[in-house]
């Protein structure tokens, strides 16, 4: 059976490491950082093989991509009435964090095993127990072992008081070659025989001669063995080299059935490869080993993402005004940096990790590494997307000559007429739903505001042209997914620019419980306390605590995923409903066994008067927390309010509105056409609403409490909105959204990943959704 190890993707940008041992046809994982999915589906691995996970810490570059892997995997396997089950391992504190994502995730009943690692198993301990919250029972081991893998376990500290896990990684050692002429000779019969001996078994002669499989089958090949070494910084460096378990495979202390073959090194700094202590740590492996370095400051930047870039690029080549995509800024660190590590690594035999690197370890015959898969620049410059973005082009050369829409239209210089104060700028980071995928992004929206309260909207010359400033505008986030960060990263292109926009992100509003809503949301906080640190001083950031405050408005259950991390504040959404009682779905799943909409009749026509009534009498009825949020809304982002309408999708499920002094957003999130929005939405400036599913699907919508095009194109009328913009659509659209005719019957845009326009923009922005028709044939 063959194994190798395969680098799914390296340090870099927006991604930390993660590599899988695949033994035959299964798969174990380590590290599972935000935005794991996308690289893996666009890799086509396969979920369903996964068999263990291995989380090295809790941070959110090494755990956060498990919420939603789970998820996938298990739906996906309940799809295809396969057994589901892997085992998950993390480090101590793990069934604490699992228990913080289970209104994401649900139970992990079923799954698998769930393994708390423990350095040292003393006698009489108890190692096992039921999680009633989880419901499964969670283990604490240092070793992880099953048919095809045995793993050994150990736990690194830096200064921080950080624990990093790192992994001796075991391949179960294969059986020697079968000698069937040497059976023959101690009497054993081919038909009765034979298999037992080849397959381990003892076996009795007539006569009454045991014969023992050791005797006929040749000495077992040593296992071809890896270690995975998490060592994030130099602060790590003396935990690492004074721990005794690597002692065990250093070369002459090995044992004579393993072979140590790679050992991985994940780190953020080069500066480890400069220490003496580590390096010689390093030698005491053997000149045999290869190391294989997977470091941020040494690895060259690469678009990992690249099928989903190629496709926005496309969106941008078509109608750059609409998709202003920047220029790729990707820095070469092994160019910059490795002539600082040179004369330190030239004795050892060195690997650079690259996303797609495969390092195939047994059988012999196969064994090597293999650069076949690896993501290089020229994944951007394909000649086949250059045909097809050409053939688009040309299509559309027709297409612009006879549209009504698109005849008169000047894309590059057109003003609108509508004018706003305080004028936002939204971008669509993702608008596909259920999962992200290697083409697009699940839900997540970035409004950028100036704040200017009394300012009228940009002067002219300006209003043509995307914004380019950011150190002076705030911003609020309207659900983030898996993987959002990435989705900024990939816009913006400049990690100086992605540290403004988050440091002067001041709200984040998530919807409801589901991963494809909410799961990005400590990788984006986790950032801003990263960003706020590099910027500025401890002295300025101690003085100026409440100037970096940012606002999580969520569903309460997510609070404590979130509420350790610096700046943070949580309000929940509940507290911002302006309805005194809940209509849809108002029993919590964890509780009871069925949640049902209990009152929907409840929720009867109301005038827009009325609503504002019931907002004001909920904003007079907030407690000290909500009133100080409420003062950063009008003094820093010139916005009037922010609250919940309550959807009918499922439990603590809020869609949001933003209202400024001249305009309204409704941004639904999940949700089932109902009265609810059609009372709270009544004349709203823009809506943005989800169209999972096309038309002709009411039925299935209806079951699973999503909205059709149609349907959402029929709220946006029904409240007389001023423009409408779709979004959430199904990951059966992989190129492009359901464009119908209603679109332009009723002005109404369909945003796909990237879209970013002024408010006023969306007066003319559907105009062009002729131009990515053709997207529906590719």
């Amino acid at each position: 059976m063959k194994y190798g190890l395969r680098v799914l993707h390296n340090n870099q940008r927006d991604l930390s490491t993660c590599v899988y041992l695949h033994s035959g046809e299964t798969l174990y994982m380590f590290n599972l950082g935000d935005g794991i999915q996308r690289i893996a589906s666009q890799a086509k691995m396969k979920f369903g093989r996964v068999r263990g996970i291995f989380i090295p810490s809790l941070l959110p570059n090494n755990f956060l991509g498990l919420p939603g892997f789970y998820l996938t995997t298990r739906d996906g396997m309940k799809a295809s009435e396969s057994g589901f089950r892997f085992s998950i391992y993390g480090p101590e504190g793990f069934s604490k964090k699992l228990k913080d994502v289970r209104y994401i995730t649900g139970t992990f009943a079923g799954c698998g095993e769930i393994f708390e690692h423990i350095e040292e198993i003393k006698e009489d301990m108890e190692t096992d127990e039921e999680d009633i919250e989880l419901r499964t029972k969670v283990s604490k081991k240092n070793y992880f072992e099953d048919d095809e893998v045995r793993v050994e376990i150990t736990s690194n500290v830096g200064n921080d008081g950080e624990e990093f896990l790192s992994y001796i990684v075991i391949p179960t050692q294969k059986r020697g070659k079968f000698i069937p002429q040497e059976a023959k000779k101690l009497g054993c019969n081919p038909k009765l025989h034979f298999k037992k001996l080849s397959q381990g078994e003892d076996v009795t002669l007539e006569n009454g001669t045991v014969i023992y499989s050791s005797q006929v089958v040749e000495k077992s090949l040593p296992s071809e063995s890896f270690i995975i070494n998490f060592v994030p910084d130099s602060s790590y460096i003396d935990s690492v080299v004074s721990n005794p378990k690597y002692e065990e495979y250093f070369e002459g202390n090995i044992s004579e059935n393993t072979s140590l073959a790679i050992v991985y090194h994940s780190t953020e700094s080069f500066e480890i490869f400069n220490n003496e202590k580590y390096l010689e740590f390093m030698k005491k492996f053997g000149p045999g080993v290869k190391h294989v370095i997977d470091c941020r400051d040494l690895n060259a930047e690469r678009i990992v993402r690249y099928k989903a870039m190629n496709l926005s690029l496309k969106y941008h080549t078509i109608c750059s005004r609409l998709y202003p995509l920047a220029a790729f800024n990707l820095i070469d660190f092994y160019k910059a940096n490795y002539h600082k590590v040179e004369d330190s690594l030239k004795e050892f035999d060195v690997i650079m990790a690259e996303s797609g690197l495969r390092v195939e370890l047994y059988p012999a015959k196969s064994a090597g590494v293999f650069y076949d898969d690896v993501i290089k620049p020229e994944h951007m410059e394909d000649e086949e997307e250059k045909k097809i973005t050409e053939g688009i082009l040309t299509q559309n050369e027709e297409t612009k000559a006879n549209s009504e829409f698109l005849k008169d239209l000047d894309i590059d210089a057109i003003i609108p007429e509508k004018k706003f104060k305080n004028e936002p700028e939204i971008l669509f980071c993702g608008t596909i739903s259920m999962k992200p995928t290697g083409s697009r992004c699940a839900s997540c929206i970035y409004l950028n505001i100036p704040g200017d309260k009394g300012s009228e909207t940009e002067e002219e010359k300006y209003r043509t042209t995307p914004r380019d400033k950011f150190d002076s505008n705030y911003g609020i986030l309207l659900d983030c997914s898996e993987a959002s960060y990435g989705q900024l990263y990939d816009h913006f292109q400049d990690i100086n620019i992605l540290n403004q926009i988050l440091v002067n992100l001041r709200v984040v509003w998530i919807t409801h419980m589901h991963g494809d809503h909410c799961m990005g949301i400590s990788k984006i906080f986790h950032e801003r306390a990263l960003a706020i640190q590099k910027l500025f001083s401890a002295e300025d950031i101690e003085k100026n605590q409440d100037e970096f405050t940012i606002y999580a408005c969520v569903p309460y259950f997510l609070e404590n995923l979130i509420k350790d991390i610096p700046f943070v504040k949580v309000i929940p959404t509940s507290k911002l409903n302006p309805e005194t009682e809940k209509y849809y779905f108002n029993d919590d799943p964890f509780e009871v066994n069925e949640c049902k909409p209990k009152n929907v009749e409840g929720c009867v026509q109301k005038s827009y008067e009325e609503c504002l009534q019931n907002i004001q009498q909920m904003e007079d009825n907030f407690d000290e927390d909500t009133r100080q949020f409420y003062q950063v809304l009008n003094s820093k982002l010139g916005i009037k309010r922010i609250y919940g309408v309550e959807a009918f999708h499922c439990y603590e499920a809020y869609g949001c509105v933003v209202e400024a002094e001249d305009w309204r957003i409704l941004y639904s999130g999940d949700t089932m056409p109902n009265q609810n929005y059609l009372n709270y939405g009544q004349g709203i400036t823009l809506l943005i609403h989800e169209a999972t599913l096309e038309n002709g699907l009411e039925d299935d919508a209806k079951k699973k409490n999503h909205t059709t095009t149609g349907q959402a194109i029929t709220v946006g009328t029904s409240i007389n909105a001023w423009r409408v913009c779709l979004t959430h659509f199904s990951p059966r659209y992989v190129k492009v959204s359901e464009i119908t005719q209603e679109h332009f019957d009723n002005k109404v845009m369909s945003a796909m990943d990237h879209l970013r326009l002024k408010l006023s923009d969306f007066e003319w922005a559907y105009r062009t959704l002729e131009l990515y028709k053709p997207f529906e044939d590719l």
